[in-house]
């Protein structure tokens, strides 16, 4: 929490600097405040130890939009002020808390950044969230086309309050792990016509000395910052488009290296990082209604004869690629091996889990204004850790163990929007269920609300 509220100040402190740069120079200024609250209570019952574990909390918010432009500069900043009664108070930066320089076709990026989202949910979602922490460059030469190249990322994840600070899962074991000196370069692509887009990112992670895994080579630690793990992911898709239909499919690649201590089982000291994934939407996208069924299947890790992994499977990056609140922070789970916050992370528990599963979506949403239901169901199977597996991607039932974790997700918000003011209050009902191997189920409440001017 230390590093990531230091790098908050300071980014609010370079762009609040030059607000006040650029106030006067005839720029268009937008500032808005919205106090609100949030309360959540969790409750999670062991059926196999017998046990039920409470957890509830309030958070108290307030977050500030601040929009400065003119010809010379543009200062956009999202961010909220927060107090915890379980956690220190803060601040966390919100999807956009940048300032940016114009400059005949291109835009020099200085802060925190998204990456460009065209999927008709990424304004109202946080999954699959990330961006540029750093110094981004923004190519505006085409009207159609959409590419942004980050020349350099101090990659966290790209953490948001609404996850974070809402999280019962208990981390701060791994508190020490956020610490590191590590960095990011890429790109990312994006062509858009009325029936067809195309998508494409390639990004590259230096561990340094950041992680858990990131000092086991004790020689390269003497010599350098780290044992030289790294890491870089490609993504390839596909969008059609006709009437609000929307079918996308995606194709995942990633490769590394991860230093490692010597094994007698294994004799490099090294595991490669090898993997692929598939992703494969389809969906109803209106004004007033939505519905869309989605999978994501990733490869697994290579293993000897003696269950020893050889290579580590698909790695990914950037935010949680689940919704649901048990899931993302009661369960903290991830479909695959992760570069989270905490560095790299290949994890078998049942709770923080990080390791090659299949997940499965399917939600829907209907808006009857002032009124927004909507309803997510989320499903996640581990696969199974074989003698000999040779890390394909599969969906062969015997490839996945019998622990699945399921939840559902239903949302009521109440918005009415006027010309001065925006005022909001949702309730969202969680229920969580896991086959017998698990035996964990919970029910959660949250209520949330607030007041835009």
């Amino acid at each position: 929490m230390k590093q990531s509220n230091l790098l908050s100040k300071f980014l609010i402190s370079l762009i609040s600097g030059m607000f006040f740069v650029t106030y006067p120079l005839n720029a268009d200024v937008d500032v808005f405040f919205q106090p609100n609250f949030y309360s959540y209570q969790f409750i999670e019952k062991d059926l196999i130890q017998g046990y039920r574990n409470r957890n509830s909390s309030q958070v108290y918010r307030i977050g500030t939009e601040v929009d400065v432009e003119n010809e010379f500069a543009k200062v956009e900043i999202q961010a909220s002020f927060f107090s915890n009664p379980r956690q220190e108070n803060g601040i966390y930066l919100g999807r956009e808390a940048y300032l940016a320089f114009p400059i005949q076709g291109f835009t020099l990026n200085i802060g925190r950044k998204s990456f460009t989202n065209k999927h008709p949910l990424s304004k109202t979602t946080y999954t699959e969230l990330d961006g540029t922490e750093g110094v981004s460059l923004d190519v505006e030469v085409w009207e159609n086309i959409y590419w942004q190249i980050s020349l350099w990322d101090s990659y966290r994840a790209y953490p948001i309050w609404e996850y974070n600070q809402t999280a019962v899962y208990d981390n701060l074991l791994k508190e020490e792990f956020r610490k590191g000196e590590r960095s990011r370069h890429g790109t990312n692509f994006l062509w858009t016509s009325q029936y067809l887009d195309f998508t494409t990112d390639f990004y590259y992670i230096n561990f340094g000395d950041w992680g858990r895994y990131a000092s086991d080579d004790l020689n390269l630690q003497r010599k350098e910052s780290g044992d030289g793990d790294f890491y870089h992911r490609t993504r390839i898709g596909l969008v059609a488009k006709w009437e609000g239909f929307r079918l996308s499919s995606m194709v995942h690649i990633a490769r590394g290296l991860d230093k490692t201590f010597a094994d007698p089982k294994r004799p490099e000291r090294s595991l490669p990082i090898r993997g692929e994934a598939a992703q494969l939407e389809i969906g109803y996208f209106k004004k007033h209604v939505f519905t869309f069924l989605s999978g994501f299947v990733p490869n697994t890790m290579q293993t000897a004869s003696s269950d020893q992994a050889t290579t580590i499977g698909y790695v990914g990056m950037g935010n949680s690629p689940l919704a649901g609140a048990f899931l993302t922070r009661t369960m903290n789970v991830y479909p695959s091996a992760w570069v989270t916050e905490f560095g790299l992370e290949s994890i078998q528990e049942i709770k923080g889990r990080r390791s090659s599963s299949f997940l499965g979506r399917w939600g829907a949403g209907y808006v009857w204004d002032p009124i927004q239901l909507s309803i997510l169901i989320e499903t996640l199977v581990p696969r199974i850790v074989q003698r000999e597996d040779r890390g394909e991607i599969s969906l062969r039932k015997v490839d996945y163990a019998k622990q699945t974790f399921s939840e559902a997700t239903a949302r009521i918000e109440y918005i009415r929007i006027s010309a001065a003011t925006e005022f909001h209050f949702g309730m969202e009902l969680s229920y969580l269920w896991t086959s017998k191997e698990v035996g964990i189920e919970g029910t959660g409440v949250r209520f949330y609300g607030g007041v835009l001017f």
